[in-house]
């Protein structure tokens, strides 16, 4: 190997001065060309470990986050559902307390309401509120300035829902309630209207009954206990009761609202109450009772709205035996649910 730098760095017709800088001059390019290529490999070689080692980590944190974020969203669901189920049984028993024994002989007087008065040696219901308005007395307590007082997070919903609301009372409605003063263009209007359709004595002109006064007058006392519910619980858009009525149908509304979107809807009918209740063993309502109701495709009017011809009601009732989620429904601004379970007889 002399040879190599006999030709090349210490040739003797190169002065020495040349020659001692080829010869130091290329060993330290070598080594320094060496050194530059062994740190590129290394950085390169690492680089490709470490990226590969990032991705594993990454990886198995994206999958242990993953995991724990589904617990963590199945456990907010949960907690979610029990909240809305649980204030859902709060209605249920207060609607059994004030209406105990439904059907009964007595049920109109209050006897059979949990409660016993020491001075009167009688069983007596302990509020006695002032009676509700019907829907189409509802005024809007409620504007742009203080929607949030009212409505806290649903405020945007409430103010975009085209609904006339009231949260400083609820709101009762029997079939044919009008305006009698109403335009024709009104939501409140209905053809002939006269005092005689919330004359709440007989349960007015187009459903009449013996059986309305008395649930109008016991749903003042549960529309009272509604509005604590409703202020307690933000994921509650409304609540509402309703009642069989000898087929007749009837509701309580809280916050009050003014029936009017849509302005008509189409009737299942009431061919549903033939079906055998599960708790009586007897059918869900007689011949009188679900000839009080639209036929089945009939275009109703929202003024002679009744819920016993809605399919969600029909659902629940024939399946008492668990609480119904039904929906989401589109077309707001929110994915709406309607929950709500069937209340029977004690």
């Amino acid at each position: 190997m002399v040879w190599f730098p006999a030709s090349t760095c210490l040739k003797p017709s190169y002065p020495l001065r040349r020659q001692l800088l080829l010869s130091f001059g290329s060993s330290a390019l070598v080594t320094i060309t060496f050194v530059v290529v062994l740190a590129i490999v290394s950085a390169y070689s690492f680089g490709k470990t470490i990226v590969k080692r990032a991705d594993t980590v990454l990886r198995d944190q994206v999958i242990r986050d993953l995991q724990w974020s589904t617990r963590y969203f199945a456990d907010h669901i949960s907690s979610y559902k029990a909240n809305v189920e649980g204030t859902l049984q709060i209605m249920i028993e207060i609607t059994q307390d004030r209406i105990a024994r439904y059907g009964e002989e007595g049920w109109e007087d209050d006897r059979y309401v949990p409660f016993f008065d020491m001075d009167s040696q009688r069983n007596v219901y302990p509020l006695k509120s002032a009676p509700l308005p019907f829907d189409w007395e509802i005024k809007s307590n409620v504007n742009d300035d203080d929607a949030f007082e009212h409505y806290q997070e649903r405020s945007p919903w409430t103010a975009n829902s085209g609904l006339q609301l009231s949260t400083a009372t609820a709101s009762f409605h029997m079939q044919g309630t009008c305006d009698p003063n109403a335009g024709t263009d009104e939501a409140t209007y209905a053809p002939n209207c006269s005092a005689a359709h919330n004359q709440i004595e007989n349960g007015g002109v187009v459903a009449p009954n013996n059986i309305t006064k008395f649930l109008y007058e016991k749903s003042a006392d549960i529309g009272v206990l509604l509005k604590p519910l409703f202020e307690s619980q933000v994921e509650l858009f409304g609540t509402s009761i309703f009642f069989h009525n000898g087929g007749a149908g009837a509701s309580l509304y809280f916050p009050g609202v003014v029936l009017a979107n849509p302005p008509s809807y189409i009737s299942t009918g009431c061919d549903w109450m033939r079906a055998i209740n599960p708790y009586t063993n007897e059918t869900y309502g007689t011949e009188l009772e679900i000839s009080q109701c639209h036929k089945a495709g009939e275009n109703v009017s929202i003024r002679e709205y009744n819920p016993m011809e809605r399919p969600f009601c029909r659902d629940i009732a024939l399946d008492p035996s668990r609480v119904h989620w039904i929906g989401p429904f589109g077309g707001t601004m929110v994915p709406l649910v309607t929950v709500g379970k069937a209340v029977l007889d004690r």
